[in-house]
């Protein structure tokens, strides 16, 4: 549903903005649209939520704030799958911030918009949708390393090879977008795999300080990108009165180049990653026996 989202927005801003001569009035518009319809869901989901979690009379007493700090600090794999979101999230937010940017000064065509975005948005959902085969198929950490091989080569070909051919961009883009969707998919579902790791080296089971840790990193990581295509487009010198030739540079290298750099970064700490199938089914079996054992 995320997904059928962000496909809305991206899709019909553009649609919602363009009647308007001023496009200040006209982006403020659009977003007041997008705040009144989310808060409508948002009231609609909770009046419609019903928690059907009972009482557990078996459930261990809430770990202590040194044993939650303990299942963190000491958690390798969380650590390393965090500093993959932090440059994985980096080249989304930054991508995704100056995309708007490369359509009119790169593509040339700023009524191109809502079509890059659907195209995008549709490789994103088929990254997202075969993700689940794929991890069948050779396991997530394999799968990450793969994907990310797969953006790099494709922000690689759109920078170097691409040049003005819509096609060959679009090809880069799609690319790009399915190791989103792939990267998404994979890094929310090793983050469950080390809530395992910490109850067997720790002897506590603190799943809500490692998400709650893990969803920090994750808003951290989004600001930073934010901060980061503001210092670049500064930095490459941009002024929408007048662009540059360093202006046009730079926001084709923070499209192709910089996401790229960010997904090898990423792949270092995936590869550093200790937590593959089979040790996360040993982890498994061990916990279950010193449970039996405790009994």
């Amino acid at each position: 549903m995320a997904i059928v989202g962000y496909l809305i927005v991206s899709t019909t801003a553009d649609l919602l903005i363009s009647p308007f001569t001023d496009k200040q009035t006209g982006y403020v518009f659009a977003v007041s649209c997008f705040a009144l319809l989310a808060t409508f869901l948002f009231l609609a989901c909770f009046g419609m939520t019903k928690e059907r979690v009972g009482e557990d009379e078996d459930e261990a007493p809430a770990p202590t704030l040194r044993e939650m700090l303990r299942a963190v600090t000491g958690n390798t794999p969380l650590l390393n799958l965090s500093l993959f979101t932090v440059f994985f999230y980096i080249a989304y937010t930054v991508w995704m911030a100056i995309a708007i940017y490369f359509i009119k000064y790169i593509i040339g065509s700023e009524g191109y918009t809502a079509t890059f975005f659907l195209i995008q948005s549709a490789a994103y959902i088929v990254g997202t949708v075969i993700s689940e085969k794929v991890i069948a198929l050779m396991g997530k950490k394999r799968m990450t390393l793969i994907a990310l091989g797969i953006g790099i080569l494709g922000v690689m070909m759109q920078y170097f090879v691409a040049g003005n051919n819509l096609w060959l961009i679009m090809t880069g883009v799609c690319l790009y977008s399915i190791t989103l969707g792939m990267g998404f998919v994979a890094m929310w579902s090793m983050i469950a795999d080390t809530v395992e790791y910490a109850e067997w080296h720790h002897g506590v089971r603190s799943e809500g300080a490692i998400y709650g840790f893990f969803n920090f990193i994750t808003k951290i990581a989004m600001a930073i990108g934010g901060g980061c295509a503001g210092w670049m487009l500064d930095y490459y010198h941009y002024d929408a009165g007048n662009i540059t030739a360093s202006a046009i540079n730079g926001i084709n290298i923070l499209m192709t180049l910089f996401p790229g750099a960010m997904f090898a970064l990423s792949a270092i700490f995936v590869a550093c990653y200790s937590l593959d199938e089979k040790t996360y089914r040993d982890i498994v079996h061990k916990i279950s026996l010193r449970k039996q054992n405790a009994l």
